[in-house]
């Protein structure tokens, strides 16, 4: 049955679901209320045009598919292409979740069809998403499985393996998840994992390899980058004079950072010399990204609050109390929509109570 709803100006919206559960909508264009022929009229026109819609996307995938595919396992060479390039840690949780996937769904990417695939997310919702009963999974797990398995079915249609995206018409909705506030560390805070990790540092010197992790901190409180960005910032990216680094992030996209003082005095007491290669030497916070951190806090006794991540929202944090703007911060940061940057929003309200307390218009009580 159509839903229909008033928007706020006035005009009234229709929203259609079709046999095979795809949503369509649009608004009327109207703000009388839709008579019921005029419904059934856009029912039959949304269907035509979802319907041409999918023509079109199997006549391109035609088009593209000039030779059959290569012998081997799509799955097993798609995971190799993404672990090309992305960061070791997204690889592996992608590929975790791709093979569990493929166990429940089979590895032939042809039979993941609309219905099993949804039927799968809610199994695993329910803890029982590979035949027996396991832990359920959270919401933004749930996310997490929709958005691999979609990419991986995103690439078999670019490379004509699959006629089209089974799951993608129509777009299948991540779950809402509840807004929770970042993590971040207070000052003594930070002093502290700066210690602990300088202990790391010299038990490391003392079995022969070279001391990283307190550099490493610093550089992250220094530039808010994620860890994808330090983990594999060279020394070509680094500029000194002007002050700033060059990280490749998120959608392998480059940024210019400026850097702060604690992460510009780390690098310039870096001796000539050894400014080549990687700028962290240490090839485990490329494999194994959080696992050194956590063992060296553990070590020092203190709890292991979040991950790397944490000295982004630390970064954050401090950009904030010290009254940068929060435009400024989602820059700095490199953010593309202002709804990332709003989790920091609370930080700022002390901040704008002093600068609302400042405000006076010169008149004489």
């Amino acid at each position: 049955m159509p839903a229909f709803q008033k928007t706020r100006d006035g005009y009234w919206h229709v929203r259609l679901v079709l046999p095979d559960r795809t949503q369509l909508s649009r608004t009327t264009g109207s703000k009388r209320k839709p008579s019921v022929t005029v419904i059934r009229k856009m029912e039959r026109e949304l269907a035509r045009e979802h319907a041409e819609r999918i023509a079109a996307a199997v006549k391109a995938a035609k088009k593209r598919r000039t030779r059959a595919p290569a012998d081997g396992d799509l799955l097993d060479r798609y995971l190799l292409a993404f672990a090309a390039d992305h960061s070791p840690g997204d690889s592996d949780s992608t590929a975790c979740r791709l093979n569990l996937a493929a166990r429940a769904l089979g590895r032939n990417p042809e039979a993941w069809g609309l219905n099993r695939v949804q039927d799968f997310w809610t199994a695993g919702l329910n803890g029982s998403a590979h035949g027996r009963q396991l832990r359920p999974w959270s919401k933004r797990n749930r996310n997490l499985y929709r958005q691999a398995m979609d990419a991986f079915l995103d690439w078999c249609v670019e490379r004509g393996h699959l006629e089209v995206n089974p799951i993608a018409f129509p777009k299948t909705r991540p779950l809402k998840l509840p807004k929770r506030l970042p993590r971040w560390y207070t000052e003594e805070e930070v002093g502290e994992r700066l210690a602990a990790a300088r202990s790391w540092d010299e038990l490391q010197v003392s079995h022969g390899r070279e001391p990283w992790m307190e550099f490493a901190i610093r550089l992250f409180l220094g530039t808010g980058a994620r860890l994808q960005g330090i983990a594999f910032l060279k020394w070509t990216k680094v500029d000194l004079r002007a002050r700033k680094i060059r990280v490749v992030e998120k959608g392998d996209k480059e940024r210019a950072i400026p850097l702060a003082a604690i992460a510009a005095e780390a690098l310039e007491a870096v001796p000539k010399s050894e400014r080549t290669g990687y700028v962290v030497k240490a090839d485990r916070i490329r494999a194994r990204g959080d696992g050194s951190l956590a063992r060296a806090m553990k070590r020092a006794g203190l709890e292991y609050k979040g991950m790397w991540h944490t000295f982004r929202h630390t970064y954050a944090s401090a950009m904030i109390k010290q009254g940068t703007p929060l435009k400024a911060v989602g820059e700095l940061l490199g953010q593309d929509s202002w709804q990332a940057t709003e989790i920091y929003a609370h930080l700022a309200e002390d901040f704008l109570e002093q600068e609302a307390g400042r405000l006076a218009y010169g008149v004489e009580e």
